[in-house]
């Protein structure tokens, strides 16, 4: 039980205690155990305040220096410079762009059936497909649920379609993208506000040279527990509503699922009908639509192909989640390895502008639900001082405590951080979880 879960327990016997006073030294006492709890909250803020800098110190640690490292650098070198340097008027050509329509239809067999299949042992199984016209060319938008999903998507398209890829790291050691680069891909800084709006115009000249483009819009692998798919990035929209106003073009959205159960080989992927989402009255009804689409898409792979896990009671984890995560923790180290701490870059979901919310007593808030920690702790702060507000204090304080206690608890970057330097054990997957044969 963490620290917040203690405090929720013991403010709500105090708040069952509050409403029995009746003399003055009762609320006095009330007052003291007021302070306490402040106290307590001060305590917690201090341990974030110093998570924030063992955060900082290993993010700011060299990358390793092994022999391995050192030589996939030099090997990405030529890559990486171009791509993280380029920008739209040179990150590709008409002429590149043919090219890679051409060699695309040897390029993509190869992925999917010796790369995947025969080399990393993972079974691609295309689940739908529609009949897309040959000479059209789409934004295809897929989901973000595991491993070897990018490469899967790719292998099973049926045509060339250049990937948008945010991943430096990636781009930085790992030698598998030079195939990537044959496919066509455009990268983005995350972190870069230039790159970031640079990306909508490298964007507009892919499908204006005619070929499609392959984006991710919830932006990291949902390691959510239980979202089917996260809120999704406004740039789909973005760029839709560019190309209609500026060139008079509408380029539809084809949606895309993929599924791979825990532990199996067998990577699903299904591919909808293609979307015009320029036909509803908002950017946001479309965003909507288009996520509730990949959500249907997505529980009927899981209706179809998942498997039932028997959890083991036995272990030493107070909640399965954290289960759950470690078994995510090893699953990014093991599949790649990474030079340090990306995680702040690879697990980057969308996260809405904090919208202002009244609470009891009069107070309002710009909470976010994803950036709770330093928000809700200035505003108990605030509400703490003042006492005459005994309801709205009661309620508030109470309401903001469980918020941070499930913040906490699921935090996936934060554990990602924290662990890192904890070694990866290969056997625990197997004790962590087991198939129902």
């Amino acid at each position: 039980m963490t620290k917040l879960e203690k405090l929720i327990i013991q403010y709500d016997e105090l708040d069952a205690k509050f409403l029995e006073a009746k003399t003055t030294e009762e609320c006095r006492f009330l007052v003291d155990e007021y302070d306490r709890i402040k106290e307590e909250i001060n305590s917690i803020k201090q341990e974030q305040e110093a998570r924030a800098l063992r955060f900082k110190e290993i993010h700011e640690r060299p990358s390793k220096k092994t022999l391995g490292f050192v030589a996939r650098r030099l090997i990405n070198k030529p890559l990486s410079d171009f791509l993280i340097s380029s920008t739209a008027e040179n990150f590709t050509t008409p002429k590149g762009v043919e090219r890679r329509k051409k060699h695309g239809k040897i390029l993509r067999p190869i992925l999917k059936n010796f790369v995947l299949e025969k080399f990393r042992r993972v079974n691609v199984i295309v689940d739908s497909y529609p009949d897309l016209p040959k000479d059209e060319n789409f934004i295809f938008v897929s989901t973000h649920n595991g491993d070897f999903e990018i490469q899967a998507t790719v292998g099973a398209l049926d045509r060339n379609a250049y990937i948008l890829l945010g991943t430096t790291e990636q781009i930085l050691y790992n030698p598998i993208m030079y195939f990537a680069y044959l496919n066509g891909i455009y990268y983005v800084n995350k972190f870069d506000e230039a790159s970031r709006k640079g990306t909508l115009d490298k964007e507009e000249k892919l499908l204006l040279m005619g070929t499609s483009i392959l984006k991710w819009p919830e932006g990291s692998i949902n390691d959510t527990e239980n979202i089917v798919v996260q809120e999704l990035f406004p740039g789909v929209m973005t760029l839709i509503n560019r190309m209609l106003e500026k060139h008079n073009k509408v380029f539809r959205v084809v949606p895309v699922s993929t599924f791979r159960d825990f532990g199996s080989k067998d990577m699903h992927i299904a591919f909808g009908d293609p979307l015009d989402l320029t036909t509803y009255e908002n950017d946001e009804e479309a965003l909507k639509s288009l996520r509730t689409v990949l959500s249907f898409m997505t529980l009927d792979q899981f209706k179809a192909f998942a498997k039932p896990l028997v959890y083991k009671e036995n272990l030493n984890f107070y909640n399965s989640y954290l289960d759950y995560l470690e078994v995510r923790r090893i699953n990014y180290l093991k599949v790649v390895k990474w030079s340090k701490n990306v995680f702040d870059e690879e697990i980057s979901p969308y996260k809405p502008k904090p919208k202002v919310t009244e609470i009891p007593g009069g107070y309002k808030t710009d909470v976010d639900s994803r950036d709770v920690d330093a928000i809700f702790l200035r505003d108990i702060e605030k509400v703490l001082k003042d006492k005459n507000s005994s309801e709205a204090y009661r309620m508030t304080i109470r309401a903001i405590l469980k918020e941070l206690a499930e913040h906490e608890r699921r935090d996936m970057t934060n554990y990602m951080t924290e662990n890192w330097d904890k070694p990866v054990d290969r056997k625990l997957k197997k004790e962590l979880f087991n198939y129902k044969k």
